[in-house]
């Protein structure tokens, strides 16, 4: 009669302790922080940035939500160790100058700072539970704030 007290405790023991463990998962943050432009561009309210956080290692990107007002970024789920950052802007399709303005964006910025090419990285820490970051394109570098 002991030895099934036992195995159901030993059970329960283990059970205890992949659950409090995670299960295994990855540990993420929260990273949120600003977005420094080159001088020359002025972004459109209509304008879309997409911030993509990318594990080196493998694993899923994420996206950060970004707040054009005043150009500061959030990003949920993001992977603990080196990630790269990569940075697209969209123009709004009704803007002045449309074509040419599109065109600078895609050379400067959107081919600079693509998943292939990016010289833009970060390494997210385990702790604590929400980071922040500078990313500026102007002198290609993220620091942590």
């Amino acid at each position: 009669m002991r030895q099934p007290l036992r195995l159901s405790s030993l059970l329960a023991f283990t059970c205890c302790l992949f659950l409090s463990a995670g299960c295994g998962g990855k540990k993420t943050v929260t990273v949120t922080g600003n977005l420094v432009l080159p001088d020359n561009l002025k972004l459109e309210k209509d304008d879309s940035v997409a911030i993509s956080i990318v594990p080196e290692g493998g694993g899923v990107a994420q996206t950060a939500s970004f707040n054009s007002s005043n150009n500061t970024f959030e990003a949920k789920g993001v992977a603990v160790g080196k990630n790269k950052i990569t940075v697209a802007i969209t123009p709004y399709p009704g803007t002045k100058n449309y074509q040419q303005f599109r065109d600078w964006i895609k050379q400067n910025i959107n081919e600079v700072f693509d998943t292939k090419r990016t010289p833009l990285s970060c390494d997210v820490q385990p702790t604590p539970a929400e980071q922040s970051f500078t990313i500026d394109l102007p002198k290609k570098t993220v620091t942590p704030k």
